[in-house]
């Protein structure tokens, strides 16, 4: 620890007790070129620090180690609470620490000059005529014996205020006084920016639990629309198709027993065909392929299905690598090329599309679905104009947002249409 104030100041102050300026007196500017290089290496030594507590101890602890004292903290006042709160303070040698909360009403001799913006400066806090005697007793208790406070205003509000301490009489310079109220400016703009980059990082983090909140239950409504569908699936495949199969077989019983009448015939024909209506939804809602849990395979059986079902010719380019490694991004993804397809179908009024699965740059897995038909006012579709298509496709832009991805469209009334859906291929989320 370094000693205490050299001798020759002490004996100076002896001499001169009590403040070495009058009350509400500005003090003079910096002008020193040893201060202006300590305001140079202050300022170097917060910029980089991102906590207001890191600014607080690092401007404290070099400002009294700079003047030599033995004490240096800044103090929150709160003067309607009769609440003085000091967090830290730089302690240069053994001696009380300040830190913690004190009575406002205890130094009320000093808010006069600091609500006026104008600094304390007391060399002998035990001789002050300021000072009234049982203030004196505070000071005493607490080794403040000499000081200096540099008001903090807000508006016209004082706030807090930057202080230096010394436990023996010394006769402040000018230039020490104009140095801590230098400081003290300083000090509250560095912790006003740390507080606001501070409470930004705090949002951008609360933000960011929200959005993978967000993510979570996007994977897991995808997830459970995929679980649902393959319960209605499993229950027409193993439920109703077997019942209707073993009608069939009771019909075809009653047939042979009747001899063919035409409306056994005919109740037989229309079985069939909701045997096949059940069988065909089985698989559109839960394709089989969806099993392999591969997404160039599932958009190949797409392809034919589309053939197959609608009669349109989907041109197909995929990249084997272009296959999202969560479970809830590969249904994603296929369900909207699906939910593409149909409009296609039902609203491009085109006989033929064009599909391309492949890995963008930044691991990106992009699908391009486009067709020549009839386009549309994407700005249009989205205000609400375009009804039932609009809002399967905000749902499918909203939900690959949330996975880190999106969906642009390009298109415009007799110009055809051009659906770009991108997300990552390690796409986050609740889905494995």
């Amino acid at each position: 620890m370094v000693g205490h104030t050299a001798p020759s100041n002490a004996a100076t102050a002896a001499a001169n007790p009590g403040d070495s300026s009058a009350p509400h007196v500005a003090h003079p500017s910096v002008r020193s070129a040893q201060s202006r290089e300590f305001l140079l290496q202050l300022g170097g030594a917060l910029r980089p620090l991102g906590e207001p507590a890191q600014v607080e101890e690092r401007a404290c602890s070099m400002l009294a180690e700079h003047l030599q004292v033995a004490r240096a903290y800044y103090v929150e006042i709160d003067e309607q609470a009769n609440r003085l709160s000091v967090a830290r303070d730089a302690v240069r040698w053994p001696a009380t620490t300040h830190a913690g909360v004190h009575l406002a009403t205890d130094f009320s001799w000093a808010y006069d000059n600091l609500r006026g913006g104008h600094s304390n400066v007391v060399n002998n806090t035990q001789k002050s005529m300021r000072i009234p005697h049982a203030q004196r007793k505070v000071c005493a208790a607490l080794q403040i014996v000499a000081c200096i406070a540099a008001p903090v205003l807000k508006g016209q509000q004082l706030v807090g205020a930057l202080c230096v301490t010394d436990t023996q009489p010394r006769r402040w310079k000018a230039r020490e006084v104009a140095l801590v109220r230098a400081i003290a400016d300083h000090l509250w703009c560095s912790l006003m920016r740390t507080r606001a980059d501070e409470q930004l990082i705090q949002r951008a983090r609360a933000l960011e639990r929200q959005a993978a909140q967000l993510r979570r239950l996007a994977s897991e409504l995808t997830l459970a629309e995929h679980h649902t569908r393959q319960q209605l699936s499993r229950v027409l495949h193993d439920g109703l198709q077997q019942q209707l199969f073993c009608a069939s077989l009771t019909l075809d019983g009653a047939i042979k027993a009747s001899g063919g009448h035409p409306l056994l015939h005919r109740a037989q024909a229309e079985l069939k065909d909701a045997m096949e209506v059940t069988r065909s939804l089985s698989v559109d809602l839960f394709p089989p392929v969806l099993h392999n849990d591969r997404l160039p395979d599932a958009l190949e059986w797409l392809v034919a299905w589309a053939r197959k079902k609608y009669a349109l010719v989907v041109k197909m380019r995929v990249d084997p690598d272009a296959d999202p490694t969560a479970s809830h991004a590969r249904i994603l993804l296929f369900e909207s090329v699906r939910e593409l397809i149909f409009n296609a179908v039902k609203h491009a009024r085109v006989s033929e599309a064009a599909l391309q699965l492949s890995l963008q740059a930044q691991d990106m897995v992009q699908i391009v679905v486009s067709d020549e038909g009839v386009g549309f006012d994407p700005q249009r579709l989205f205000s609400g104009a375009g009804a039932d298509a609009g809002l399967g496709l905000f749902s499918i832009r909203e939900r690959l947002v949330l996975l880190g991805g999106d969906l642009t469209i390009d298109s415009a009334p007799g110009r055809g249409a051009r659906f770009e859906l991108t997300v990552p291929r390690q796409a986050c989320g609740g889905g494995a």
